[in-house]
């Protein structure tokens, strides 16, 4: 990825707004929904709660056509290696399945390894992004309250 790109998705998640309930999906289809839902938990647990799956929607979207295509198809190979492995679409297959097949295809002994290096991608950046990722952060007092002087004169 293009230093270039990766800021911009970062200057993007940044401004994230708020979704609006009833959401209907602009690149995914329901199933493709579903996994990357799945996938985004895999990847970081509490993504599905924060919803990453509809920003990824959103992002895909707005990017280049073959970036979208490649995401997509990406869908289309975890499910198909979760299918032969385990008889069962990716969403679908136990915890323990999925991230057997998410190893598989991190170790490149499955096709698939760039889809799920930009899935990783999207998911971390869109998490830490949102409310929940804000509070994960700053779980045990991580991150100080604010980052001004303390004396107020700005050091001078």
């Amino acid at each position: 990825m293009l230093r270039r790109e990766a800021l911009r998705l970062t200057l993007a998640a940044a401004a994230l707004p708020a979704l609006p309930r009833g959401q209907t999906w602009t690149v995914f289809d329901d199933h493709q929904a579903a996994t990357a839902a799945v996938l985004a938990e895999r990847i970081v647990p509490g993504a599905q709660a924060a919803e990453v799956h509809r920003y990824m929607d959103l992002f895909l979207a707005a990017g280049p056509p073959a970036k979208r295509a490649a995401f997509l198809d990406g869908l289309g190979l975890l499910d198909a290696y979760c299918r032969r492995h385990y008889s069962a679409p990716f969403a679908a297959c136990s915890p323990a399945q999925q991230d057997e097949a998410l190893e598989a295809i991190s170790a490149e002994k499955a096709p698939g390894r760039p889809f799920f290096d930009e899935a990783k991608h999207l998911t971390t950046t869109i998490y830490w992004n949102t409310e929940a990722g804000y509070r994960d952060l700053n779980a045990g007092g991580r991150v100080p309250a604010t980052f001004a002087c303390e004396t107020g004169n700005s050091g001078q």
